[in-house]
């Protein structure tokens, strides 16, 4: 889809975005501005409190990476993940900070860490880690963005699986920053893995969760939360309605951005 602004003027000075958007090579008067999908259609993120800490004492997550605002992802709604949950980590991380006496670890606690590592060490494969990377993003996007459906979940589910055995098998590491990319891989494989198994568990349209297969909102059935958890190198997810821990219920004129939710 293209947009053409050749007509259009701001209220307030639109010389300043026409300068702007020709610093980056684009002339709105003469060119028409391509509209596209972009990254805007992930949900959730780490579970946090009120003061954006997860459970683990001490690691926050504020921004795009905590999960507070549910299916309404869209519409100005990370001002509040940034600006208000920003605020509170940065306060309570500071009050936790002060005064704490410093603490030290053992090296049996900081072994096993390092085990992912020492495999990286002993690769001999032929993939390029960078080259990795690249392919994991192209393939996720693909397949993962907007429009879903049980096959292409299928075939995000086997590419992670390859891509997981290509990390352990057939990693080639050419550069010292190479191994802070590998782990980055594997990281980026488990988050791949918990969106490819939420959306395939959550048999419903929602917010910019759309499954063609499924493109009803179903509020019946998933009026709800998924929550994944790591236990043992094994995701488990499972479903759970905070709201009804808190007593939250639809009130007439609370602000609704319907289909969301």
């Amino acid at each position: 889809m293209y947009l053409d602004l050749s007509n259009a003027r701001r209220g307030y000075q639109h010389e300043l975005f026409e300068e702007f958007m020709l610093s980056r090579g684009i002339d709105i008067q003469n060119d028409l501005l391509q509209v596209q999908i972009h990254h805007h259609s992930s949900n959730g993120g780490i579970r946090i409190d009120k003061n954006a800490q997860s459970k683990l004492p001490g690691f926050y997550a504020v921004g795009e990476t905590s999960g507070w605002q549910g299916a309404d992802r869209l519409g100005g709604t990370m001002l509040g993940g940034s600006q208000v949950f920003g605020w509170r980590a940065g306060h309570h991380a500071g009050d936790q900070c002060n005064g704490q006496a410093s603490h030290s670890i053992s090296e049996a606690q900081v072994e096993p860490l390092f085990a992912p590592m020492r495999a990286f060490q002993t690769a001999k494969g032929k993939t390029d880690i960078k080259t990795m990377r690249t392919e994991l993003q192209r393939k996720m996007w693909q397949l993962l963005t907007v429009v879903k459906d049980a096959e292409t979940l299928d075939e995000a589910r086997a590419y992670i699986h390859f891509d997981r055995e290509r990390l352990e098998k057939d990693l080639v590491i050419s550069e010292p920053f190479d191994y802070a990319l590998a782990y980055e891989q594997r990281n980026l494989l488990d988050v791949a893995e918990v969106i490819v198994e939420a959306a395939d568990m959550r048999t419903e349209s929602r917010g910019p969760h759309y499954r063609s297969d499924y493109p009803e909102r179903n509020d019946k059935d998933w009026m709800t939360n998924i929550f994944a958890t790591w236990k043992n190198g094994e995701l488990e997810l499972r479903r759970h309605w905070i709201n009804a821990d808190v007593g939250w219920k639809d009130r007439d004129g609370d602000i609704r951005i319907s289909p969301w939710g």
